[in-house]
């Protein structure tokens, strides 16, 4: 199977049973101090690694028009611009961190508790087809009522009709306009405001019969004919031109409408979250991605008048679904928050919720941690002018990346299986360098970004009251990477798919507290070895510490071209089963080394440092002995250096033949020597050696 392309990936969430849930939350109190509660501040310097943007909130983009480009600044006393980076912006970053590494739940209250809709017609998947073939599609007028609340007057019935015989009857020249002609303007507004439409107007009498379409799927057929039944023309978009090579399958949109009014219709509510739905399958909220039908039809449906929807009825007779074209969308059964593991998680607070605080509907806690805006050291800063970028790729509805796949027959999961599982937390893997966008004939979803180049510094304070030692050390270790930021990098602001945003988290000092960042952090990770003694090697602190550190082959940090997400779901050419494409987790994608080969735990990292024993006659011993203890220390002693410095010497100086040809090659001394000793010092050793080499 081939690598799938993908600038983001998952961090696994845990399940009910993992999620830690201290046993102090219900006793957080602003008022009663805990026991070993302590109240400080922490001072935080942030460097820019890439270059970086964060939108400027306070400047509203008029209705259609795009957000502005203008980096995130207020105007100083002195009337100096002054750039800085919102607090909600990182405060919402750390606690992410915090969140998966103290296995705290995946925060409903953060995902968008949509339901998604599909109308896949691939060749590899029958699911839409047998959904759809399973609803009898009818026809009605939606109506909004002065409360808001909307309600469909269900026609008697609906036929197609042949835009043959639309041209040949009344002179609609669809026919002519979209055969092997790819359409121009493809949304219904174009048919309705055809010059010719106007001039003959929507109602006419038909005549009906029955026609076959597929399998046992039968469709009315309309012909205009007088006299006959009286019906309304209903135009839907034309999403392609109409090919009919000779000898081969016709291919393309070919029939329009017609709705037939009952004389008593019969009245279908649609309920609130029905109507929900159905606004956010549309982009009713996003002005940006807003389907031009709907935007065309909303308009007008706000004024009072009924717009052509097509429908299905459940079996009580009741609203199943509905859209605004025949093969409409089909929403998946089951919303967001009805996918594992959302729907199993439990009230009970988790870390994340007890140190940040939550608001729900029954109860709230404020938090305890207060972030405060990063401000620009002007002296870094330079503004690298306008950007054009394009960061859209697939939403949460592109079930191969969004839920975990596979089932045991080897199809895919979709929002349709209450099984299904969520990948978890995404995240954007950092890059080593910003990228362009190739903009193309994409102008419509360009977005303008003015970035600070790469090098600018921000400083912040986090200030915190009454966090027990083992919460002070979770924060910490969210803001470090448990003591790792000169390796492992967050990711801030917008431009994160294609680089943007690489950051570097320095603390710089704490305040008014008992203990070392280093105590507090070993505190939190003995907890969390207390809950899970493979924590450090656990698959959450695996994904997200390996998509911190950079260094990957970028070309698979991409988002797939539109007919590579098509490919993901066709089948061999062979008619083989199914080639399912996915999303691996980051770690399988690139084969990455277990991460904590990397991270040492603090009850290693604190450990006093003993005089090395260094009973060796021979480099490749030697070499083999330094290695081990340097994983876990990190760096050696100056005293430990010295006896490494005179251990060598040693060695050389006693003519070891197998020793003296080891450092003849450059990449020891590059390599070994200086990871033990400095560079420095590595130059001094090679010096006194080299009569030796």
């Amino acid at each position: 199977m081939t690598i799938v392309k993908s600038p983001y990936n998952f961090v696994p969430a845990p399940t009910e049973e993992q999620v830690f849930k201290p046993d102090w939350a219900e006793k957080v109190s602003h008022d009663v101090p805990f026991e070993d509660g302590e109240s400080g501040e922490i001072e935080i310097e942030i460097t820019a690694e890439t270059p970086i943007f964060i939108r400027n909130g306070h400047t509203k983009p008029e209705e259609g028009t795009k957000p502005t480009s203008e980096f995130s600044y207020y105007i100083d006393s002195k009337g100096q611009k002054k750039y800085f980076i919102p607090a909600t912006s990182i405060k919402g970053m750390v606690r992410n961190v915090l969140e998966i590494m103290s296995f705290s739940k995946l925060n409903k209250d953060l995902i968008n508790d949509n339901r998604y809709a599909f109308r896949d017609l691939s060749s590899s998947s029958n699911q839409y087809m047998s959904r759809y073939k399973n609803s009898k599609i009818q026809g009605g007028w939606l109506l909004e009522n002065s409360d808001g609340s909307w309600q469909i007057e269900k026609c008697e019935q609906i036929a197609h009709i042949d835009q043959r015989e639309l041209l040949e009857s009344i002179g609609i020249p669809f026919r002519k306009e979209f055969l092997n002609r790819q359409p121009i303007e493809k949304d219904a507004k174009y048919k309705y405001e055809h010059p010719k439409v106007g001039q003959v107007g929507l109602t006419h009498s038909f005549s009906i019969s029955t026609h076959k379409l597929f399998g046992n799927v039968e469709i009315n057929l309309a012909k205009l004919e007088s006299p006959g039944k009286k019906g309304i023309l209903v135009f839907t978009g034309q999403p392609g031109k109409r090919s009919e090579p000779e000898g081969e399958k016709a291919s393309g949109k070919i029939r329009e409408f017609v709705f037939f009014d009952a004389e008593a219709p019969k009245i279908i509510p649609v309920n609130k979250e029905q109507q929900k739905d159905f606004k956010f399958i549309y982009g009713h909220d996003d002005p940006n991605n807003i389907s031009p039908d709907w935007k065309y039809w909303s308009e007008k449906l706000k004024k009072g008048q009924t717009i052509p929807v097509f429908f299905s009825e459940d079996s009580s007779g009741g609203l199943q679904h509905f859209g605004l074209s025949y093969m409409y969308r089909l929403p998946f059964k089951h919303r967001i928050s009805q996918m594992e593991p959302l729907i199993s998680y439990k009230s009970d607070q988790d870390l994340a919720n007890t140190i940040f605080g939550f608001t729900k509907k029954e109860v709230s806690l404020k938090g305890r941690v207060m972030f405060g805006h990063a401000l620009a050291d002007n002296s870094s800063v330079r503004e690298m002018g306008v950007v054009d970028v394009i960061l859209g790729g697939p939403k949460a509805s592109y079930f191969p990346f969004y839920l975990t796949q596979f089932k045991k027959n080897g199809k895919y999961y979709t929002y349709d299986d209450s099984d299904a599982r969520l990948r978890g937390f995404k995240r954007y893997p950092v890059k080593d360098k910003e990228e362009k966008s190739v903009i193309g004939d994409n102008y419509k979803v360009v977005s303008h970004l003015n970035p600070l180049d790469k090098g600018v510094k921000f400083k912040l304070k986090v200030r915190f009251h009454n966090l027990k030692q083992v919460e002070i050390g979770a924060l910490l270790s969210a803001i470090t990477f448990h003591g790792y930021s000169d390796q492992f990098y967050h990711s801030l602001g917008a431009g994160k798919p294609l680089g943007y945003g690489k950051v570097k988290f320095n603390v710089n000092g704490l305040k008014f507290l008992e203990k070392s960042a280093e105590e507090y952090m070993l505190d939190f990770e003995n907890m969390m070895i207390s809950i899970n003694p493979n924590w450090i090697s656990s698959p959450q602190i695996h994904e997200l510490f390996a998509m911190a550190k950079g260094g990957v082959d970028e070309d698979f940090l991409q988002y797939p071209s539109i007919q590579e997400y098509a490919n993901y779901k066709k089948e061999k050419e062979n008619k083989q089963p199914k080639d399912l494409d996915h999303l691996d987790s980051f770690t399988e994608t690139f084969e990455l080394d277990d991460i904590s080969k990397i991270i040492k735990p603090f009850a290693v990292r604190l450990k006093p440092q003993t005089t090395l024993q260094l009973d060796f006659d021979n480099y490749q011993d030697l070499s083999k002995y330094l290695n081990e203890e340097i994983s876990i220390f990190g760096e050696f002693t100056e005293n430990n250096k010295k006896l490494i410095f005179e251990k060598i010497i040693t060695i050389i100086e006693s003519k070891h033949k197998d020793s003296i040809k080891k450092l003849r090659k450059e990449s020891h001394w590059e390599g070994n020597i200086t990871n033990w000793l400095g560079q420095q010092e590595m130059k001094f050793l090679k010096e006194r050696l080299m009569p030796f080499l």
